[in-house]
């Protein structure tokens, strides 16, 4: 277990409160004052004060990797850091903790300090769960190798040096050599779609929330497991039991440590199932595996835009492809091939063998397609090679098991629209996210053909013959006509791109609405609806998966995502649902609660000002043998005027 020291006079001092348990909390949104529990003189907590802490690892060698079983084979760049969004001014004197989640399960105490480094960074996405951020934007940030690169140069930046000069002074094993490498071997930058990294690159990130205490004076920006261990040690009680209880549990024994989560085992760090929905964890679950995630860029991989690691989530509900690379050392053939069994654990009947060719020296792709679940749960595939000796994995070995986390597309419906709401001060309409498209893919397979080559082959016997006085006998050719050819292998090369028809529709109890042309809106060259704010609309979403390969190899995007302009496209998204079937599927708005006609739709708010209005549509979940394919959509519609000037109240004559 985890040990805890005496902490120095000036921490004792500041946080001499009792340890009880309560279950009560308190927290307000960002956009307020504190409210509840917090006006009265108990803890609080903002949704929009949050962080980041960062550390930032390089491998010692080629080969580390995330299934190594401990981190001895990866090296800590300088110390970890905070990252916060610009628009956030932290309070004088808030405590920070000194070590990052690594460090304190290889029990580092809890030390404090209020000089940390930050740094401030525009769209940084809020923490899942605890500020109502989203999984998919954190891992888009955090797997963006722009961000990686950031903070490489920031640490080098904070020691006072140039990343080369920090790079070039490590020492590093590759190729079975030691020693100091030049900074363009070992820095994740791209070349003809490969990154010229050798050894790979890790990024941990750990969700900070900061906390105001109940004595109006003492600020915490703390992770969750620095939360856990002060609540372990004695040193606060962020319970509510007690009347010196802070009442803010649900954030920091709830709401932060299952905000992010490692979606599988990595260096042998626990990644078990999360308790149920704002259930308190206890502090030693917390301290072991909750609040942070991991992402990793391995050695010489390939580039993909905004690396959201997809393959390591899948939804529920949903057709999926998994994959495996194979290589080869000696050429497989026909006579001789190797045979790929992949199996998902539980599922009956979901298990496929692939028999492979492919020459000497050579990789290609397996995969399989299935179906998730209906419920989150977390799912293994595990494939299996026989036959071919020659044929392995890329990772190595003739066994391997792919782990996912299978989730809930979650819906985070805006609030019921009011007929007195007004905007929000400080409101200014922000421009679409632009995020990377990931709309094609390519892959190959090898295909082997015999190409033979006829050869005549003598084969002169000797007969002997009485009747020959002279020779006693003569030669006879027994030859035949033999096939001395041999295999030839092909290239088969498959496709698969997404395209998506996006309609928006004004809800039918809009009298006014109308098609019109407007140039100005994005240089957008069609007509777009325009409608009063406060009406509804509804979206429809119609994939197009075009490809080369068979079915069984692709699946038709399955779900969709809209966020809205009124909510800077963070705060409140919708998970669109699909309405028709699988093979030809139609994904919509599910049925809005506060629509009095129970219609598909999302209501713009009155406050909204006159002019372009554009939702974003995240299309997902097409699978192929190369990953997800994924689209963002703009939208746009043209909002003049609101509802109550299409309606009058009067005397009746």
């Amino acid at each position: 277990m985890k040990k805890y020291s005496v902490l120095a006079a000036t921490f004792a001092l500041l946080f001499l409160l009792s340890f009880s348990v309560y279950a009560d909390d308190n927290a307000i949104d960002g956009n307020g004052t504190p409210t509840g529990h917090g006006a009265i003189g108990k803890g609080y907590y903002y949704g929009r004060e949050y962080l980041y802490k960062v550390s930032v690892y390089v491998g010692r060698t080629e080969n580390a990797y995330h299934t190594d079983t401990d981190m001895s084979r990866f090296q800590m760049l300088g110390n970890s850091f905070y990252l916060k969004p610009n628009y956030l001014a932290i309070p004088t004197n808030t405590v920070f903790v000194v070590g990052n989640k690594v460090q304190h399960i290889s029990d580092m105490e809890l030390h404090i300090s209020r000089t940390v480094p930050i740094k401030s960074v525009p769209n940084l996405p809020p923490p899942p769960v605890v500020c109502g951020g989203n999984i998919q934007s954190v891992k888009a940030y955090f797997g963006d190798t722009a961000t990686l690169s950031n903070q490489i140069s920031e640490i080098a930046s904070m020691q006072g040096k140039t990343v080369t000069q920090i790079i070039e002074s490590m020492t590093f094993t590759i190729g079975g050599t030691s020693g100091h490498f030049p900074a363009t071997d070992i820095l994740p930058q791209e070349i003809n779609g490969s990154y010229a990294n050798k050894v790979p690159w890790l990024i941990s990130y750990e969700p900070v929330v900061i906390a105001h205490l109940r004595d109006g004076k003492t600020v915490l920006a703390l992770t969750a497991t620095e939360y856990a261990m002060a609540q372990k040690a004695g040193y606060f009680n962020f319970f509510s039991q007690e009347p010196d209880g802070q009442h803010i549990a649900l954030m920091t024994h709830a709401l932060l440590p299952s905000s992010i989560m490692l979606d599988e085992s990595w260096f042998g760090y626990d990644a078990p199932e999360p308790p149920a929905a704002r259930v308190k964890w206890s502090n030693d679950a917390i301290i072991d595996y909750g609040g942070w995630g991991m992402r990793l860029l391995a050695a010489n991989g390939h580039v993909t835009p905004n690396n959201t690691s997809y393959d390591a989530e899948y939804r529920v509900d949903t057709d999926v492809i998994t994959s495996f690379e194979v290589k080869s050392s000696g050429r497989v053939t026909p006579d001789d091939p190797a045979y790929i069994t992949m199996t998902v654990d539980g599922i009956d009947g979901a298990r496929t063998t692939k028999t492979v060719v492919m020459p000497g020296d050579s990789t290609q792709l397996v995969w399989m397609k299935w179906h998730t679940p209906s419920q989150a749960m977390n799912k293994s595939v595990v494939a299996t090679i026989s036959g071919n000796a020659g044929v392995s994995f890329s990772q190595g070995g003739r066994q391997r098991a792919a782990d996912f986390s299978i989730t809930r597309l979650t819906d985070n419906p805006p609030p019921d629209p009011k007929f007195n709401d007004v905007k929000p001060a400080g409101f200014t309409i922000q421009p679409p996210p632009v995020e990377a498209d990931v709309s094609t893919a390519s892959w190959t397979v090898w295909k082997c053909r015999w190409v033979p080559d006829w050869k005549y082959e003598v084969d002169w016997d000797w007969i002997e013959d009485a009747t020959n006085l002279i020779d006693g006998g003569h030669w006879v050719d027994n030859g035949d006509w033999v096939d001395r050819g041999d295999w030839s292998y092909d290239l088969e090369r498959f496709h698969a791109s997404l395209d998506a028809a996006v309609t928006i529709t004004p809800d039918d109890q809009c009298p006014t609405a109308e098609k019109v042309f407007e140039p100005d809106i994005n240089h957008v060259q069609e007509l777009v609806w325009k409608l009063g704010s406060a009406y509804g609309f509804s979206i429809q979403v119609l994939p197009n998966m075009r490809y080369n390969c068979s079915s069984n190899d692709v699946s038709d995007a399955q779900n969709a995502i809209t966020r809205f302009p009124e909510y800077e496209y963070k705060t409140y998204w919708r998970a669109l649902e699909q309405t028709t079937g699988r093979n030809a599927p139609l994904i919509e708005f599910p049925v809005n609660t506060y629509s009095q006609y129970g219609h598909r739709v999302h209501f713009t708010p009155l406050w909204y000002p006159d002019g372009v209005y554009e939702p974003v549509i995240e299309v997902m979940d097409c699978w192929t043998p190369e990953g997800m394919l994924r689209m963002n959509i703009v939208k746009p519609i043209f909002i003049t005027g609101n509802i109550y000037e299409d309606w009058h109240t009067g005397t009746l004559r």
